[in-house]
């Protein structure tokens, strides 16, 4: 279980910022959203900060950044 979450959450990290693979924003959300880590929930959180493959919401960068920050991330 952990190491596909922490798979999942690479996955995302490559497909935003297109690191051995096409930049997806759309393939990245969809990884972070299944991995559900902190650090997933803080680079979804910029995806819709920016507004990148998703509607930009600050509002919902706000939350996101919130759970993160609730799990332990610094």
């Amino acid at each position: 279980e952990e190491g596909h979450v922490k798979a999942s959450e690479r996955v995302g990290i490559m497909s935003q910022f297109g690191l051995g693979t096409s930049q997806s924003f759309e393939d990245a959300k969809k990884a972070y959203e299944a991995s559900n880590t902190p650090n997933s929930l803080y680079y979804l959180g910029w995806l819709y900060k920016r507004g990148l493959g998703v509607t930009q919401d600050p509002f919902q960068a706000l939350s996101l950044w919130e759970q993160a920050a609730d799990l332990g991330h610094t």
